[in-house]
């Protein structure tokens, strides 16, 4: 198994933050800003290639601030497991605690993306017509963000299809194009449309789609280490999320997404939770 995890950096001040045990990759001449993780993936792809990689991923270089996980950790969990497809870590797995998925939490955070993400899956039958991506049940394990899991170059041929192919359909449909590059919103600029935060949870959601064919493997959540950031709450979020674990054998769905309905409520905490909905 021969893989590299690069860290990417977008400006050259950046670079200080970086950690060794990854590799460089400098993207302060990114050529589609605006696209983010999109053309990276697509760039690091050939360069990865080149390199004759198994495996290989992109995170970005706030990984300490933002996973709380030393490098030689998450190094040390995939030679202890070699040969997945997949290597991911949940940064934020609290937020899978009060979540039903990646795309309910979305939607309160960048209004109107679940109607353009349902019209597209509608349209390429990932989804049926009557149905929307906010009752696709995604288990803790399959949820990431910022781009943190690294894959196999088969899972990335694949995975750059499924986006390749919604990149090229945007494009060609005057109504989705216009509705995913509209500007939005985000930490205060305005210069983002939707498309980078679709192609986000694109991930997760393509290991749902395809959750038979890959060997996924997600590094353990500590929630104590949240404890500095969201108080003694982490404890009942750790229920929540250990019940929706729970949920993925279709024998104990019902029973354990009651019981999880129920956790909710003692999660104190001033976060907004969805409406959740009723298991098919």
């Amino acid at each position: 198994m021969k893989y590299k995890i690069y860290q990417v950096f977008y400006e050259k001040n950046q670079e200080k933050y970086l950690n060794e045990e990854f590799v460089p990759f400098d993207n302060t001449l990114n050529s589609r800003p605006d696209l983010m993780e999109y053309h990276l993936f697509k760039v690091g792809y050939k360069r990865a290639l080149s390199e004759k990689l198994s495996h290989w991923g992109f995170f970005s270089w706030k990984w300490q601030r933002k996973t709380k996980v030393k490098p030689n950790q998450f190094i040390e969990f995939i030679e202890n497991n070699p040969d997945q497809d997949v290597y991911l870590i949940n940064w934020c797995p609290y937020i899978e605690s009060w979540n039903f998925n990646i795309w309910t939490h979305a939607e309160l955070y960048h209004p109107g993306i679940v109607s353009i993400v349902d019209q597209y899956l509608k349209k390429m039958n990932y989804i049926s017509l009557n149905d929307s991506v906010l009752n696709m049940f995604m288990s803790p394990n399959y949820s990431c963000l910022s781009s943190y899991f690294i894959g196999s170059a088969k899972f990335w041929a694949e995975y750059l299809q499924f986006l390749n192919k919604f990149k090229n359909t945007i494009d060609t449909d005057n109504e989705l194009k216009s509705l995913v590059y509209t500007k939005v919103n985000y930490n205060e600029q305005t210069n983002y449309s939707f498309f980078p935060f679709i192609v986000e949870r694109l991930f997760s959601t393509f290991l749902v789609l395809n959750k038979r064919k890959y060997k996924i493997l997600n590094y353990p959540s500590d929630f104590s280490i949240y404890k500095k950031y969201i108080g003694e709450n982490y404890k009942e979020l750790e229920k929540s999320f250990k019940i929706k674990l729970n949920m993925i054998e279709k024998e104990n769905k019902d029973l354990y997404f009651n019981e999880w309905k129920k956790q909710l409520i003692k999660i104190k905490s001033s976060m907004p939770i969805i409406p959740i909905p009723d298991l098919d």
